[in-house]
């Protein structure tokens, strides 16, 4: 008997690094989860990120989707942290669960209200709007997970459940589109978008 015991606790001991789960970090007021870590591939670069906060995004009194911030681990960000999120040329990462459905007219007019308030009426930066917008192809479902990803160099990443839609090449639309979340017109809380940055 002390023999079978002795196996079966060894048995657990040995598997237990592998039933270790990574740590989630709720958003309060919908009740998401998200990964405190993230981990993704560009180019042949890997990159770790930690979670910088979560925020809820509200149309109204609609609760449209619980987003997560990420920046690349070993990143300094101290002093004016929005201004060293939105433009210093390191990884991030933006991690939205929708809450409720939307329309691809409600999806793309929504991007566009935010980049006029960004851009304004630049001519330069319209097509560019235009190629993005054209990622949002297809109605947001309650569940649905969309991911941003900002890589050095300027490279904004589009992903929908896991499978990656498009990808723009351009610094100045990159630093815009952050704004979105991290720009003094932020769509959401932005304090608290950022309140676990150590």
């Amino acid at each position: 008997m002390n023999k079978m015991f002795a196996f079966m606790v060894g048995a657990l001991l040995v598997g237990a690094p592998y039933a270790v789960q990574a740590k989630e970090i709720k958003e309060v007021s919908s009740g998401e989860s998200f990964p405190e870590t993230v981990s993704f591939e560009a180019d042949g670069t890997n990159y770790d990120l930690n979670i910088t906060g979560t925020a809820l995004r509200k149309k109204f009194i609609v609760k449209v989707y619980a987003v997560a911030g990420y920046v690349e681990k070993g990143a300094v960000v101290s002093g004016d942290k929005f201004e060293q999120i939105q433009n210093g040329d390191i990884a991030k990462q933006l991690t939205m669960k929708w809450l409720r459905g939307a329309t691809v007219n409600q999806l793309q007019d929504g991007y566009r209200e935010s980049f006029k308030s960004v851009f304004g009426d630049d001519a330069e930066m319209a097509k560019t709007i235009d190629e993005f917008v054209a990622f949002l192809n297809e109605p947001a479902k309650k569940g649905d997970v969309q991911v941003l990803r900002f890589i050095p160099g300027g490279i904004v990443e589009y992903e929908l459940n896991g499978k990656k839609i498009g990808q723009i090449e351009n610094e100045a639309f990159q630093k815009g589109l952050l704004s979105i979340w991290f720009g003094p017109n932020s769509v959401v809380n932005r304090d608290s978008l950022t309140s676990l940055i150590k």
